[in-house]
């Protein structure tokens, strides 16, 4: 490639400046929202089994109050989890 084309193409590139606007003001697609989605439920999960450990700890200790935020705790991330997968089967059929 010729230098001239390259220093062509390079002016082509919007600035920096330019190209964060144009990110902060997209409005995401479906697909790119059951990509965002699917990442926090995997998020979700994982913190539900974290829970879950923690919450065996618990057991084994005999810890009431640890048992009882734990099982608290690990219900609205089921939860959480729960409306997160609606969500991302109703962006599947939109799709």
């Amino acid at each position: 490639m010729s230098e001239a084309k390259k220093n062509n193409d390079l002016k082509d590139l919007p600035s920096l400046n330019a190209f964060i606007d144009k990110l902060a003001n997209h409005e995401l697609t479906p697909s790119e929202k059951i990509v965002k989605l699917a990442k926090e439920r995997d998020c979700t999960y994982d913190m539900i089994e974290r829970k879950k450990q923690e919450l065996e700890k618990a057991l084994e200790s005999n810890d009431k109050d640890d048992i009882e935020f734990l099982d608290k705790s690990i219900d609205a991330l089921k939860e959480q989890k729960n409306v997160l997968t609606k969500r991302i089967k109703t962006l599947l059929d939109e799709t």
